[in-house]
């Protein structure tokens, strides 16, 4: 226990500039100055994803939220969530949400959760209006 006290001190201290940690844990991380929250998969919902990528930009200036997946992912999730009432859906939701490369992100976020939202007010920051003005979209094959 000694050593998790001492790293979460260092953490709070701003010695420590990267921090791993699991859906649990990251929770739990309440810093205004994360700029980048990184998936390794998918999250099981677009609920969840929210409040994990939230963890970043909490001070207002620029941060990246970042989903790395494969639908490896998918499959290896779905059996988590089989058991749930709308788990299989949710997880549909959120993979629909990731391959849409033709509407602003934080639009889908706001039609998700019956909010009125005004692309305008995207003011290109997530990465498909940022697209939208030239800039070039990579994939990673893995």
């Amino acid at each position: 226990m000694e050593y998790s006290r001492n790293k979460s001190s260092e953490y709070d201290c701003a010695a420590v500039q990267v921090v791993v940690a699991t859906v649990a844990f990251g929770m739990g991380i309440d810093k205004p100055d994360v700029r980048f929250v990184i998936h390794h998969t998918i999250s099981k919902s677009i609920e969840n994803y929210y409040q994990e990528s939230g963890r970043a930009g909490r001070d207002d200036l620029p941060a990246d939220c970042i989903v790395y997946f494969g639908f490896p992912d998918v499959f290896r999730i779905s059996t988590m969530v089989v058991m749930e009432n709308v788990g299989h859906q949710k997880l549909l939701q959120m993979v629909a949400y990731c391959q849409n490369v033709d509407r602003c992100r934080r639009s889908l976020m706001a039609v998700h959760f019956d909010e009125v939202w005004d692309d305008e007010g995207c003011n290109q920051m997530c990465d498909t209006c940022c697209n939208a003005k030239g800039f070039d979209r990579f994939w990673i094959d893995i």
